[in-house]
């Protein structure tokens, strides 16, 4: 039986958006991370919808592509305990967990 691709990490909060109750997570996350590639941030989140947000060309809309923007860089870490990835736009932390974190729902 094939095994199922995990499923895609999801937006759950950006930086500007958390409560100063959660704050160290927050500089928890910044102090565990870890650069990554585009090419992995891409393939283990849901990218797509935050890109357009802030403006850039997804697919083969023309304009800037995110993975082209020097504004831009990705990180793999933890919040709160759990795996996540987040992407740093002109210091803006976009964090992106597993549907299955607490924080999700």
């Amino acid at each position: 039986m094939p095994q199922r691709p995990a499923p895609k990490f999801e937006l759950v909060a950006r930086c500007v958006d958390i409560p100063m109750s959660k704050v160290q997570d927050l500089f928890d996350m910044m102090d565990r991370s870890r650069d990554v590639s585009f090419a992995t941030f891409a393939r283990r989140t849901n990218w797509q919808p935050v890109a357009s947000r802030l403006g850039c060309a997804v697919g083969s809309q023309k304009g800037l592509h995110l993975k082209d923007d020097y504004h831009v860089g990705y990180k793999r870490s933890t919040w709160r305990g759990h795996p996540c990835y987040y992407l740093d736009h002109s210091r803006i932390e976009h964090i992106f967990v597993a549907p299955d974190h607490p924080d999700f729902h």
